[in-house]
């Protein structure tokens, strides 16, 4: 078992406009009716939906009134999440950054060896490539397949509906100065991406067959009755979860036990079985939910829940 807590994403380059089609950028002076939303940009990178109406700035007025949106959250205005140039780093938002044919970042990178993509949609192809910046060496150049078809007979190659994996996970090397570069590409196709994630792993221990590790997908689903007496589904977002049992020598229980607590409320990636090949059914981005560990003299088992982003 290893766990990758993100690095915070350094972007270089990408292909994706900073600013968000469709969608006001905020102006101080400009007054907003309730529902309207705005984008901030730079260091921000976030949409902001008015909760009611919202006047313009006065700095004449007796008090003061805070109506930009990066500080008046609360009183005018709530936050929706990043912006498309930011959504696939947010692991707070739902919703995922898209662009025609294909999605390009690059990102300067320093000791990371894990990376994960998660929540791809319409992705053919992705393709990874790392660069040692003190030499100009092309340090890994890898392109992977993500289409997913089960070919029976002609029938099935003739008509079934190509379908595309959702996710994907790579070892990278690892170099103190690197760039990272991600190309997700299907042309023809308006490319979607939840989460890019990248980090350092650590070791947890061995991940154990005996109790099985869990994988489960969750929906947020809520019901209610009208005036009627009809009910009502409102069908939400779905989420991963997964259960793993860990075996550590003992004399690691510190160690583990404060990494764990190191990891509250951080997002990682949680690799369950880092074998060449291994179930990608135990690959996870998320947080550490609970664990719970029943300390023994020689060798310890412990149990970790964790929850994935929507």
């Amino acid at each position: 078992m290893i766990i990758a807590p993100r690095t915070e994403a350094n972007i270089l380059d990408t292909n994706i406009d900073q600013v968000e089609n469709g969608i006001a950028v905020y102006d101080n002076d400009t007054a907003y009716n309730t529902k309207d939303t705005v984008q901030v940009n730079g260091d921000t990178n976030r949409l902001y939906e008015a909760i009611q109406d919202v006047p313009a700035n006065d700095a004449n007025a007796d008090p003061v009134v805070d109506v930009n949106p990066t500080t008046g959250i609360g009183t005018y205005w709530f936050d929706r999440g990043a912006t498309n140039y930011k959504r696939a780093f947010d692991e707070l938002g739902s919703s995922k950054c898209s662009n025609a044919d294909s999605i390009y970042y690059k990102f300067q990178i320093s000791d990371i060896d894990t990376l994960m993509i998660a929540g791809v949609e319409n992705v053919a192809t992705v393709r990874v490539v790392v660069t040692n910046n003190s030499t100009d060496e092309v340090m890994l150049d890898v392109t992977e397949d993500l289409t997913l078809r089960d070919v029976y007979d002609w029938a099935d190659w003739t008509y079934a509906p190509l379908e595309f994996k959702k996710s994907y996970f790579k070892l990278l090397p690892i170099i103190y100065d690197a760039t990272l570069e991600i190309y997700l590409d299907n042309t023809g196709l308006t490319v979607e991406v939840g989460h890019i994630a990248y980090g350092r792993s650590l070791n947890y221990g061995l991940t154990l067959i005996n109790p099985a590790p869990t994988s489960s997908m969750r929906g947020i689903t809520s019901k209610r009755r009208d005036k009627f007496g009809n009910i009502i589904t409102r069908r939400k977002a779905r989420y991963k979860r997964m259960k793993i049992t860990c075996i550590i020598d003992s004399i690691a229980i510190d160690i583990i036990e404060e990494r764990l607590n190191n990891l509250a409320d951080k997002p990682a990636i949680f690799v369950g079985d880092a074998r060449d090949g291994g179930y990608r059914a135990l690959l996870l981005y998320g947080e550490l939910k609970d664990h719970e560990m029943p300390i023994s003299v020689s060798k310890t088992q412990y149990q970790l829940q964790v929850e994935g982003y929507l």
